[in-house]
């Protein structure tokens, strides 16, 4: 597997691309989702990470159509049943660019620019929704981190180590039929 900043390169020349292109038109909230427990008192809490970026090319208008979607959540840092999930909040954002030719730009430039600029251009949106939406549940404030390239390559790379370590815990399936329920 080639290292992270190589990774890093690769997304951000693919990017780097289209970038140059492209102007912004439009950025909505498409959906979100929240839920919090009652905040608990003095319980350190450990916050969880979750991004995704995809595009879509309209080659017959110059547009580029990306979605992207976060989630923060917190649970107790010691791991106890008491804080677990403690908030939770997602949401998808989408982004409308135009684009003044794509000459030159494959369906993996565009994957590239949804990955990595379409997260950093609804990253701010993100952290305000966050910060607004932890303090209407009664958490202190959060405030998300400044975003980088290698900030962003983190979190794919955790979720895919996180999903392989579920489908790694998944029972192999059987060949043998399951036995009827009596």
């Amino acid at each position: 597997m080639p290292d992270t900043s190589d990774q890093i390169k690769s997304l951000l020349a693919l990017a780097a691309v289209v970038s140059p292109r492209v102007q912004i038109v439009g950025i909505r909230l498409a959906h979100s989702n929240t839920s919090s427990a009652p905040p608990p008192p003095e319980t350190p809490l450990r916050i969880e990470h979750g991004l995704n970026g995809e595009a879509e090319a309209n080659r017959d208008s110059n547009q580029i159509a990306v979605r992207v979607s976060f989630m923060v959540r917190a649970n107790a840092a010691d791991g106890s049943e008491a804080a677990e999930a403690a908030f939770h909040v997602e949401a998808a954002f989408h982004l409308g660019y135009t684009i003044n030719s794509f000459d030159g730009i494959s369906d993996e430039h565009v994957q590239a620019f949804g990955k990595m600029n379409g997260v950093y251009n609804a990253w701010p949106y993100w952290r305000e929704y966050v910060q607004s939406t932890t303090v209407r549940m009664g958490f202190p404030p959060l405030t998300l981190p400044v975003l980088t390239g290698e900030a962003i390559l983190k979190i794919y790379q955790e979720q895919e180590a996180a999903a392989k370590r579920d489908d790694d815990s998944l029972p192999e399936e059987s060949a043998e039929p399951a036995p009827a329920a009596r």
